[in-house]
Parts: structure tokens; C-alpha cells; sequence
């Protein structure tokens, strides 16, 4: 189970600020439709178990997200209210946890601490906070923990909010990993609504992804895109400008984020050193084995720790002004002019202060104080025990490939057979090389084929696929190579599905779990086409412009990519659900 944070310190104070009571009707309104719409996802009919227990997971989700905006929506009606510190710590509860039940039959629980209550204000943490539903199977309990961890009872499962659906609990090591590669190249304006992972990865300009980034080695992200989930390099990672990155970000080396408007919503954890960029926001805190820059200007909403130095360019801050986030700097600190830190900072070694910089709170150093120490208030004596260590990352967990199907899947000779504008009808067996050219249709049916290679480049061929008795699973040996405008039809014995005509938001999509592709060779794409299923290559999976794919793409040592245009939902197939890592 993935944690957003472990806490989250917010304030309250008085203000003569009208727009709480708006505020909490709001979020009441949307407690209403988040139950209603969870409601609505699992009166969807769906033929398998496991879309119940998905359905199931998500309600979780949306009831944690509930219960936090409630938590919100109090603090702002409070301030909106004139109401107390104390006032509001009796409102909240301390130490206390507290459980609202939802009209969907289901719950949010959350568990608060202050640090602070008096008649002008109230510093709280969350510290537990959890959405939770009875699911379709032996009434067990799923639920999604926001803060807190995993409470470890075996009878709870957590579900992640990806589209993919994927279990903290589940065996299956892939379930999650939408592209796997030896090496990825993601290309610009891409779409991928679940994880990727695999070496050297680049993703460019206008990409989306909607899971993890996790690579072996380094990570470079362009301009323009977002992450949802976690980006974890065990190299360095770099980014670029107007980027927003939703997940924590951990390297084994260090952390360059790219300038103007670029926004890390939670918190950075670096071996090496970190630098933020010009008009860089981290909600989070930064934790860095070597130094920490903040570029001028950058903002640091959490706290900051170093194992080197920090330092602030001109206007930079750390915390902001209704919270209090310390700096904890092993070795030297600088401030240059107006920098600003919210609450304590303690420098191992010396200070260097800018004109107009200041501390809020208390500075301590092991070292000296020296520039402009106006609104620099010095600690009567230095404690090497208040220097809070980083926390720092440990390495990505990496897949292996996984293991290839046996060499007697695999043909070296059988009967060629080639068409075109015309329909070739397959039953489940060997053969050699298959060719389909221009407007050819390949028809394969329920069982297992084996080719030597498929060439189906001939522009707007079409593969179609009877699933209606069962999975098709196709072992090519040498390649596969797809021409432009090609398509690929699905049958599940009363409809016809093709890429564009399914609804990815609905139990449709599941038709992908029926097909499944694996060569020892390579994988081409023309332009302009589609794949339904998973694919698995020895070597490179090279996608043409406006590739669409419903399933997953996998190579054990090539590359995945480039993939300009390329949109892209996770569905693992059926055969997929059986890899295990290679020993």
C-alpha cells in the first residue's frame, strides 16, 4: 500500500472570513456524490469477481477522499466562524478517532493530534485517516488508507486508485506495471493511464501518466506533464518546466527540478543533492543526502533536511505563513536576500545571511551568524540532538523480465501462407510465416497459435479475434510487424469490440484480458493503429503516431518507444496473470 504522507500539519486561527459555511455545504454536497457515484460503479453488472472487489476498492478511495475534504472543510468553517483553538480541537477530537458513515454503506475514519490549542489558533496533524466498504466476497472489509499506514490486518485489502486496480496485497508482481521495458522512450503528447517502469526513461513534452515512473538507472521528464503517482530512479532524475507531479519523488542520486510553474505535491527523498528550480512549488518536505538549492525564486511549503549544505536564492522560502516547517542543515546555510524560512532553523556550521532574509522561529548553529541578522533570532545555546537527520529513499524496486514461454512454443518452419483483400481463417495450431497485405483480415478463434513470423503490413489490415469460447494466445518466433490503419476486432460472442468503440471507463475494457501476444523478436507498429491485449517481446516494441493500445507492452531487453501520440489504458491478459519473475 502506497502512503501519500505520513501527516499533514494544518492551522487554525481566527479570521473574519466568510466562505467556510459556503465551503462545508460544498464538501457536504460532495460527500452526497461521491457516495452516489461510487454507488452507481458497483450497480454496473460486471461477470467476474475481481471487477466487484475493483469496484469495491475504489469505493474505499472515494470515501477517504471524503472524509478528507470534510476534515478540510471544518478548519475553514471554523476560521469562517471565529471559532477557538480549543473550540475547535473539541469539534475535531485529540487522539481520538472519529467515524462518519456514508449513504453508499460505507465509512471514513480519522484519528487527530494538536500540537497547539488556545484562544487564537490550533496546529493539528492528521495522523490516521481511512475510507472503507464491505465488498462483494465473504464480507471483507476493503479499505484506502490517505495517512496512517497499513494496518495489518490479513482481511483488509488496499487498493491503489489507479485505473489498473492494482492490490497492495495482490501476488501478481506485474499487475501494476502497464509498460515494462529494458530501456523506455515515452514520447510527446502521450497517455498512459496506469505505471511504467524500465531504464534510462524519458518522457516528453505533454505526456501524462497516470501510475508510477520507476526506473533502474535515470529519469528525464520534459516539459508540460504530469505524474500521478511515484517517480523512484535509482539514478538521477531530472525535470523540465510546468510539470506537476501528484506521488513522492525518491532518487539513488540526484534531483534536478525544472523551473517556471512546476508544482511536487508532496515530497522529495534524494541520495545525492537537490535543486529546485525558478517558480518550483513542493508542497512536501526535501530530503537530501547532499546539499539543497532552492533557485530564486522556489518554494518549499514542508520542511527541509540535509545531510551538506542549504541554500536559499533570493526570495525562496521554506514553509509558509499560517504554518510553521523547520530547516535542518548538517553543514553550512545560506540565505540569500529575502529568502524566508516559516519556523526553526538549525545549521550544523555557519549562516550566511542575506539583506532582508529572515527566520520566524528560533536559528541555532554550530557555526557563526554573520550578513544581515535583523530578523534572525540566535538560540542561547546549539543542540547537535535538534539537527534532524533526512529520511533518505531506498533503492526502486526493479522487475525482472519475466520468464518466456517454452522453446516449443516457438516454431522454425511450418506452412507460409499469404493473402490480401481477402479473409484468412485460422484454426489454433502451428504455422510458418503468415502475410496479410493490403485490406487483408486475419480470423483467429479461441486456443493457441504459433507462428513463425506475422507480417500484417499491408495498409488497413485487420485482426479479428473470436473470444467467445475462450482466450486467444499467440507465440510468434521471429516477428511481428503491423502497417498503418490496422485494427484489431474483438468477438466475446455477441459483440464486436474495437479500440474506439469501447467505453474504458466501464467493465468493457476487460475484453483485453482475452488476448495476449508474445514473439522472441521484435514488435512494430505502423501509424495510425490499434492493439487490444498484452504484448510481450524479446526485443524492441517500436509504436508508430497515434498508436492506441487497451492492455500492457512488455520487452525483456529492447526498447519500448518512441511513442509520439500514443493513448494508452492498462489491461492485463488473462496469460500475463501467470509470469512469475525469472530466478
Amino acid at each position: 500500500m502506497r502512503m501519500l504522507r505520513d501527516s499533514i500539519l494544518l492551522p487554525v486561527r481566527r479570521q473574519g472570513d466568510s466562505r467556510g459555511a459556503a465551503l462545508l455545504y460544498v464538501v457536504g454536497a460532495l460527500l452526497v456524490l461521491g457516495a452516489l457515484g461510487a454507488g452507481i460503479a458497483v450497480m454496473s453488472p460486471s461477470s467476474t469477481q475481481s471487477k466487484l472487489e475493483q469496484e469495491a476498492g475504489m469505493r474505499a478511495y472515494y470515501n477517504a477522499q471524503s472524509g478528507l475534504q470534510f476534515i478540510y472543510s471544518r478548519a475553514a468553517s471554523s476560521s469562517a466562524n471565529n471559532m477557538t483553538g480549543t473550540d475547535f480541537m473539541n469539534l475535531m477530537g485529540n487522539d481520538t478517532s472519529k467515524t462518519y458513515y456514508l449513504p453508499d454503506g460505507g465509512q471514513f475514519t480519522y484519528k487527530t493530534v494538536f500540537s497547539a490549542a488556545n484562544s487564537t489558533s490550533a496546529n493539528y496533524s492528521i495522523t490516521y485517516l481511512a475510507g472503507e466498504v464491505t465488498g462483494a466476497s465473504s464480507n471483507a472489509r476493503y479499505t484506502y488508507i490517505i495517512f496512517g499506514g497499513d494496518k495489518g490486518t490479513s482481511s483488509i485489502k488496499n487498493y491503489k486508485p489507479s485505473s489498473g486496480g492494482g492490490s497492495g496485497d495482490d501476488t501478481d508482481p506485474y499487475k501494476d506495471v502497464h509498460i515494462f521495458s529494458s530501456k523506455l522512450s515515452i514520447g510527446n503528447n502521450a497517455f498512459f493511464d496506469g505505471s511504467v517502469m524500465g531504464k534510462d526513461i524519458v518522457v516528453s513534452d505533454s505526456s501524462y501518466i497516470g501510475g508510477d515512473v520507476i526506473s533502474s538507472s535515470d529519469i528525464d521528464i520534459v516539459s508540460h506533464t504530469t505524474i500521478n503517482g511515484i517517480v523512484c530512479a535509482n539514478g538521477d532524475i531530472t525535470t523540465s518546466s510546468n510539470s506537476t507531479f501528484n506521488g513522492d519523488i525518491k532518487s539513488q542520486g540526484n534531483i534536478s527540478i525544472g523551473s517556471s510553474l512546476t508544482i511536487v505535491k508532496n515530497s522529495i527523498y534524494a541520495i545525492g543533492s537537490v535543486t529546485i528550480g525558478s517558480s518550483v512549488t513542493v508542497d512536501g518536505n526535501i530530503n537530501a543526502g547532499g546539499n539543497i538549492q532552492l533557485v530564486s525564486p522556489s518554494y518549499v511549503y514542508g520542511s527541509v533536511y540535509t545531510n551538506g549544505n542549504l541554500n536559499l536564492g533570493n526570495n525562496s522560502t521554506v514553509g509558509q505563513s499560517l504554518s510553521q516547517s523547520n530547516a535542518y542543515v548538517k553543514n553550512k546555510t545560506g540565505l540569500e536576500s529575502a529568502s524566508y524560512i516559516y519556523g526553526n532553523l538549525y545549521s550544523g556550521s555557519d549562516i550566511s545571511v542575506g539583506w532582508g532574509s529572515q527566520v520566524s522561529g528560533t536559528t541555532c548553529t554550530g557555526g557563526a551568524v554573520t550578513g544581515d541578522k535583523r530578523y534572525i533570532n540566535e538560540c542561547s545555546s546549539y543542540k547537535s540532538a535538534d539537527l534532524l537527520p533526512p529520511t533518505l529513499p531506498g533503492e526502486c524496486k526493479i522487475l525482472t523480465a519475466p520468464q518466456h514461454a517454452s522453446a516449443s512454443n516457438f516454431p522454425s518452419r511450418g506452412t507460409d501462407i499469404s493473402i490480401q483483400n481477402n479473409i484468412l481463417s485460422l484454426s489454433p495450431g502451428t504455422y510458418g510465416n503468415i502475410s496479410i497485405g493490403w485490406l487483408g483480415t486475419l480470423k483467429l478463434v479461441s486456443g493457441v497459435y504459433h507462428f513463425v513470423s506475422l507480417d500484417m503490413t499491408g495498409n488497413q489490415t485487420k485482426l479479428y479475434l473470436d473470444s467467445s469460447n475462450g482466450d486467444v494466445t499467440i507465440f510468434v518466433t521471429k516477428y511481428v510487424k503491423l502497417g498503418n490503419l490496422f485494427k484489431v476486432i474483438m468477438y466475446d460472442g455477441s459483440n464486436e469490440h474495437t479500440y474506439s468503440s469501447i467505453d474504458m471507463s466501464s467493465s468493457e475494457k476487460l475484453i483485453a484480458e482475452k488476448s495476449y501476444l508474445e514473439t522472441m523478436g521484435t514488435i512494430t507498429f505502423g501509424n495510425e493503429n490499434s492493439w487490444i491485449g498484452t504484448l510481450y517481446a524479446e526485443g524492441d516494441i517500436n509504436f508508430g503516431n497515434k498508436t492506441r493500445l487497451l492492455g500492457a507492452a512488455v520487452s525483456a531487453k529492447g526498447t519500448v518507444g518512441p511513442t509520439n501520440n500514443v493513448e494508452s489504458y492498462y489491461v492485463e491478459s488473462d496469460y500475463a496473470k501467470t509470469w512469475v519473475p525469472s530466478e
